[in-house]
């Protein structure tokens, strides 16, 4: 996306934003202190000690204290990366070196500190600043506008284009004798006699190299951060949804591939209680049913009937086993068994004579001895009962 195309050269564009204003910085310094303007400056001691016009010489004191431990050769050690840096600043703002500008510094605090010197300084400056004034309306005067004109049409092809297209506005402007023509090239030769003005000034021409280089880095500070960081900022919410609804889209992806790992886990576990119980699955339950069956003991609801059966089969072979084993138990405890045994041959003979008229009679006696049979079938199966 445009956001992130402009935030992965950070470092890249770190670089060029320490870099560009290096280099435009010192383009500056070289067109102003290396041009005929710096060349004329008056020798301002109030400058070089850093205080106003209407300083004590108390104040003179504590400045020349401070920047004589500044500007000493021998106490450079005990500099901080700040007064360092600072040292450096004013060194190339005077063009000078550190032991010409301790020299100078004593020159000015020589002549601050003296009142007599200190008077005729101040007439010194107001006669220079005269001059340097006369001087600059002599060269407005010597320079004309046609001739600054001309000097700035060789600066460069697009300054030289611009000029054959203000030779044309003027050819324009001198056949229709338009006012309002006449007032737009004067505004132009006004902006323009300021430019060479700077550029031109004692007949010392800035190099034609740190234009471009000015001019480049302009172009390279615009095209390379300025414009992806605007791009950058216009397209941020978009960016910010596109990653928002690709983190939602992968959360509904993870979320869908863990419900499909537990539907497996769930069919494996399924299988795995029909293959422990031998049952083949009649039809197909819901996983809802089956975990039901699950809690109360697994299996499949095809399972569920048969071992309730099993069970009931189960339980009623334990209640015939403790009925068998509580007969057996009556039958040693009881003592009188043998003598009713020994008594039963007499005490049956009538009834068994009554059995046998019985079943000897008619069709009543027929039903009497299928009862009989019954009856004596059952006492046998009891009799049978160890």
């Amino acid at each position: 996306t445009p956001g992130d195309m402009a935030v992965s050269g950070v470092a890249r564009r770190v670089l060029l934003g320490l870099l560009l204003p290096a280099c435009l910085v010192g383009a500056g310094w070289f067109m102003f202190y290396r041009s005929g303007v710096h060349s004329h400056r008056c020798n301002d001691h109030y400058d070089m000690m850093e205080v106003s016009k209407q300083a004590s010489s108390t104040d003179v004191r504590k400045a020349w204290h401070r920047l004589s431990l500044l500007h000493h050769p021998d106490k450079q050690s005990g500099l901080s990366f700040s007064r360092y840096a600072y040292l450096h600043w004013r060194l190339a703002r005077l063009s000078m070196s550190r032991e010409e500008a301790f020299v100078r510094l004593s020159e000015s605090y020589a002549v601050l500190s003296d009142r007599e010197r200190r008077a005729e300084h101040d007439e010194y400056l107001l006669r220079c600043r005269a001059e340097q004034f006369s001087e600059q309306e002599r060269r407005r005067q010597r320079i004309s506008r046609f001739a600054a004109v001309e000097q700035w049409k060789f600066s460069g092809g697009l300054s030289s284009w611009v000029m054959r297209f203000a030779d044309q506005v003027s050819l324009l402007a001198a056949e229709h004798q338009s006012p309002s023509v006449r007032a737009f090239l004067q505004w132009l030769g006004d902006r323009l006699y300021g430019l060479v003005e700077v550029l031109y000034s004692n007949s010392s021409v800035v190099s034609l190299p740190l234009l471009l280089l000015f001019v480049l880095g302009c172009a390279v500070l615009i095209m390379d951060f300025l414009v992806p960081a605007a791009i950058a900022f216009l397209t941020y919410p978009f960016t910010l949804l596109y990653r928002l609804m690709g983190l939602q889209r992968r959360k509904e992806q993870r979320y869908a591939e863990e419900i499909q790992l537990a539907r497996q886990r769930q069919q494996e576990r399924v299988d795995a209680n029909y293959a422990s119980s031998g049952a083949t699955p009649g039809r197909r339950y819901s996983t809802r049913r089956s975990s039901r069956l699950d809690r109360h003991g697994g299996g499949s609801i095809a399972q569920a009937p048969r071992r309730n059966v099993a069970l009931d089969t189960a339980k009623h072979e334990a209640r015939l086993r403790q009925h068998e084993s509580l007969l057996a138990r009556l039958d040693r405890n009881d003592p009188n068994r043998e003598a009713t045994s020994s008594g039963t041959s007499s005490s049956t003979q009538p009834s068994s004579r009554r059995r046998q008229t019985r079943s000897s009679t008619g069709d009543g006696g027929a039903g009497g001895g299928e009862g009989g049979k019954r009856r004596r079938s059952r006492r046998q199966r009891e009799d049978e009962v160890p």
